[in-house]
């Protein structure tokens, strides 16, 4: 399903800039030992595709 809905959502204004925003601030809150803040990060992204309508 990320193969699917990836290239789709780079696409979208702004989607490449947010992508990497939330790529740091997953890594920096990993970084730091908040874990389930880190994970509740890493769900948001993922399922930041499925709001978008792109499949």
């Amino acid at each position: 399903m990320i193969h699917l809905t990836t290239a789709n959502a780079l696409t979208v204004t702004g989607r490449t800039q947010a992508t990497l925003e939330e790529h740091e601030n997953f890594y920096h809150q990993l970084k730091s030992g908040n874990t389930d803040q880190a994970y509740q990060i890493l769900i948001a992204h993922l399922m930041m595709p499925l709001s978008m309508n792109l499949i």
